[in-house]
């Protein structure tokens, strides 16, 4: 009897899962619900291959547990090259008598024509005096006696208006020659024959198709020192 119930209900079975079972009977495995017990075994097979991501605290990640972590020394960005700074210098070349001289264009405001100057009572001689810029006083500054150079004025006098410590500073000059730019490593020391007073207003030397060009200390030409004794 129990035979004949078993050929009854694989008789009555539809006929593709009947195969199947059959298939999977022959095979030694197990049916559920309609799918081979061995697929999803080999489905965690799969899984177990997957290596486990790892992540280091510190820092990333590894994609291998065979493989350290990764430390704060490799985490950092290898393949981006620092920003290197400009090694160019740009200054406005200007004479003073036979002499050439500039200062950086950074500190350089503007380029006047030479104007009026109202003299100031008990100033160092080389004070011209003060003049009027867009409404504002402006102390101006004879460089060449600012450098003790004793040189004949020029007909051809600019005024470069700067940026000093205390505030905007016109500086009196022969002449404009142009804007230079060179490479700061040309920039050479001061002489070594000038005095300590002299190699203070100097930043260093270029030297340019030829001739050389002192670059002034913006800081120490545009200072203005007053004695206050007997006023």
């Amino acid at each position: 009897m129990d035979i004949a119930r078993i050929r009854k209900k694989k008789q009555q079975s539809p006929a593709p899962f009947r195969e199947v079972r059959e298939a999977a009977e022959d095979k030694g495995q197990d049916i559920v619900e309609g799918h081979e017990r061995s697929g999803v075994d080999r489905d965690e097979q799969e899984k177990e291959k997957v290596a486990p991501v790892t992540e280091s605290p510190d820092v990333g990640i590894r994609k291998s547990p065979d493989l350290p972590p990764i430390t704060k020394e490799e985490g950092r960005l290898q393949d981006v090259s620092p920003v290197e700074e400009s090694k160019d210098i740009e200054v406005i070349a200007f004479n003073l008598g036979n002499e050439e001289y500039a200062i950086q264009m950074s500190d350089l405001e503007e380029i006047l024509k030479i104007q009026r100057i109202t003299l100031v009572p008990r100033a160092p001689d080389y004070l011209r005096g003060i003049t009027s810029i867009r409404g504002k006083v402006i102390p101006v500054i004879d460089v060449k006696k600012r450098l003790c150079l004793k040189k004949p004025d020029s007909d051809r006098q600019k005024i470069l208006l700067v940026s000093g410590e205390k505030g905007n500073v016109a500086l009196v000059v022969d002449r404009i020659v142009g804007v230079i730019r060179f490479d700061k490593n040309r920039l050479s020391l001061p002489p070594s024959t000038l005095n300590e007073t002299e190699a203070d207003f100097i930043e260093g030397v270029i030297q340019h198709e030829g001739r050389f060009i002192s670059v002034l200390r913006i800081d120490m030409v545009s200072t203005i020192k007053i004695d206050m004794e007997g006023i």
